[in-house]
């Protein structure tokens, strides 16, 4: 019984990541991701060539834009809060591998990212991380760890180099049909 589930599930990933991702409509798109047990807020998007793993572990909160050829990796658990900008080719990956173990046996930590925050273009954020509140994250930057709010990062590794100032008001509205 096990093995049938793991060739389902299989079956829906292969769908999501080289069927749903190609369909140049998000109001198309976004029933797919919804069967596949990712929820998703009002008014957020995932644009086209986004890979999906662990969706039923995906969480996006309302008005956050999940841009061209990205990677979200819900296997460790992944949540988006509202109003989140992450940039093309960005990479939230909430699972890696035990590097003390023979068989490089799986392991997951959530990511977190909260409100208001920017990913960059090509910046990942790995597993056991927290972007807290209005963070910023560089393009190209790879970040692991827990954010201070209202902080920008850039590096490799990502490390804080001014604080952001402003007070975030209102919705991200960004409504393309074909993307």
């Amino acid at each position: 019984m096990e093995r049938i589930k793991e060739f389902f599930f299989s079956l829906v990933l292969l769908f999501l990541n080289h069927v749903v991702t190609h369909i140049p409509c998000w109001y198309l798109r976004k029933p797919f991701y919804l069967l596949a047990g990712m929820r998703i807020g009002k008014g957020s998007r995932i644009l086209m060539n986004t890979i999906v793993q662990g969706p039923r572990s995906i969480v996006i909160g309302s008005h956050s834009y999940i841009n061209g050829h990205c990677l979200l990796d819900g296997r460790g658990g992944l949540t988006i809060g509202d109003n989140v900008n992450v940039s093309n080719f960005s990479k939230l990956i909430s699972g890696s591998h035990d590097m003390k173990s023979p068989t490089f046996d799986f392991r997951g930590g959530e990511v977190l990212i909260e409100d208001y925050c920017w990913i960059g273009t090509g910046a990942m954020v790995l597993d056991n991380s927290r972007l807290r509140r209005c963070s910023v994250l560089g393009a190209g930057s790879v970040f692991k760890g827990v954010s201070e709010q209202s902080t920008v990062y850039v590096g490799v590794p990502a490390r804080a180099v001014k604080k952001r100032c402003f007070e975030p008001h209102g919705d991200l509205i960004w409504r393309p049909f074909f993307v």
